[in-house]
């Protein structure tokens, strides 16, 4: 008999999470209606109100190019991650580079199209990119990953097993605006 796993926000931190982010069993098939957001646990705000999460290989690769624009309030995060390239995007973008724990270690802000940036301080393990002029943490922040209910407007710790059984392939063609 297996034990069950507990209940528990998800958080680079957690052995079970990072053992989700580096390699669990993912459905190709078109994403469900989970939404994610990212929080700050330190000011127990929203600071992503609609989070991508892109873990795969190739969704890392597309990320946000070719997009017309990133909207407000809208992010994605990719894990794992230590730098990124702004090659075939349309817009500025703020990155937050994080560490496995969840902390921020360092931000660029409105890093222009066809640009390259990489963590100055430690080594990131997850990179959080926002719309330009957005981002309003500070390098020290603890953040969290959390799923919002599309029913209610609150939202609710994450655990692996949630985040595994809502097979969350995040960026598909059709999420890609041309």
């Amino acid at each position: 008999m297996s034990k069950p796993v507990p209940k528990c926000r998800l958080s680079l931190r957690e052995s079970s999470a990072v053992t989700f982010f580096r390699g669990a069993k993912r459905d190709y098939q078109k994403p469900h209606a989970a939404k994610f957001q990212m929080i700050s646990l330190d000011s127990n705000r929203i600071v992503v109100e609609e989070l991508q999460i892109a873990d795969s290989f190739w969704s890392r690769f597309v990320g946000l190019q070719f997009r017309r624009e990133l909207p407000v309030g809208h992010g994605l995060l990719l894990v794992p991650c230590r730098s990124i390239h702004t090659c075939w995007m349309r817009f500025a973008i703020d990155v937050i580079f994080l560490d496995v724990a969840g902390t921020v270690l360092d931000i660029n802000t409105s890093l222009r199209p066809w640009r390259t940036a990489a963590s100055k301080v430690g080594r990131s393990h997850a990179t959080l990119e926002v719309a330009a002029g957005t981002s309003q943490m500070s390098v020290g922040e603890r953040l969290q990953v959390v799923r919002r209910d599309a029913h209610t407007t609150e939202s609710q710790p994450l655990s692996p097993r949630d985040v595994s059984q809502s097979h969350k392939t995040h960026l598909s063609d059709s999420d890609v605006k041309r």
